[in-house]
Parts: structure tokens; sequence; C-alpha cells
């Protein structure tokens, strides 16, 4: 998948991912590929640095599913701008 595409389906990932309802799998296969498109490369990193700061895998805090909330928002804005 590339370009608008790759771009909503990761953004429809981070709105999983700040709901509880993204699983290690789906985390594996989107957020550990890298990208050739520089904007969902660049929002990819970002999400994976959030993650890092976690005690544990999907036990996200509140502002770490704002910030993933945020990510998708600002994918999506740049996707269809």
């Amino acid at each position: 998948m590339i370009g608008p595409a790759a771009r909503l389906a990761f953004a429809d990932f981070l709105d999983r991912l700040a709901v509880g309802r993204a699983s290690p799998e789906e985390w594996e296969s989107l957020a550990v590929a890298h990208y050739g498109d520089e904007v969902l490369e660049d929002v990819r990193r970002r999400c994976v640095r959030l993650a890092i700061g976690s005690s544990s895998w999907g036990d996200w805090t509140a502002s770490e599913r704002e910030g993933f909330r945020a990510l998708a928002a600002e994918l999506r804005h740049a996707t269809t701008a």
C-alpha cells in the first residue's frame, strides 16, 4: 500500500492505538515497517517514540493516547491538504 491509502490506513491504526483496539501483530506490521513516504515515515517514528515511553505495550497514558490521536489528525490533514 502506498500514497494516500497508506497514510489513511496508518492514521486509522493510530486511532485504534488511542482506544486500545490495535493488536501487537498490527503494531509489528505497521509501526515497525519503514515507509518511503517522508510524511508517513516521520509520523511513524514519532508514534514509536511515543510508545517507547510506556511501561508496557498497550498500557497507554491519557497523554500518550492523545498523542496518537494528534498524530492521526496530522497525518489525515497532510493527506487531504
